[in-house]
């Protein structure tokens, strides 16, 4: 199961829990909940989520370096304009791997293999003070 985040605006998340109760009870602690919740409030509406680690990789700019050298070689020479275009799908295939092996190798010296992390399949949920939470769907917010 992935991580679990939570907001209170949609906007800024917070946290990387492995179970809804772990989140849930840092929630009840959070100073925007307890700020909240002394102004008379009984619960709060807070948005869940998945983290989801941000993933990139090499062969995403394949296409891209592919283009970028024959955009050179044509800088060079008109008869370059069947420079790269007669790639097999081995070779290319091939190539793809090794940039992926470059690029985490890279990010593994730098120490940056997950900067950060997208959170996805959100959903509104409502906590009460004592702890308890529900589900939100469209029929009851």
């Amino acid at each position: 199961m992935s991580k679990l985040s939570y907001s209170f605006d949609e906007e800024n998340y917070y946290g990387d829990f492995d179970t809804i109760e772990e989140l849930i009870n840092e929630v009840l602690n959070d100073s925007n909940f307890t700020d909240r919740i002394e102004q008379g409030e009984n619960y709060l509406l807070i948005n869940i989520g998945e983290n989801v680690p941000y993933c990139d990789c090499g062969s995403d700019i394949y296409e891209d370096m592919i283009e970028f050298f024959q955009e050179i070689a044509y800088k060079e020479s008109d008869y370059a304009e069947n420079y790269l275009s007669n790639i097999k799908p081995e070779h290319e295939e091939n190539f793809k791997k090794k940039l992926d092996e470059i690029w985490n190798d890279f990010k593994k010296q730098i120490n940056d293999e997950h900067p950060f992390y997208n959170v996805e399949n959100c959903k509104d949920y409502r906590v009460y003070t004592n702890g308890k939470y529900e589900v939100l769907d469209d029929k009851n917010r």
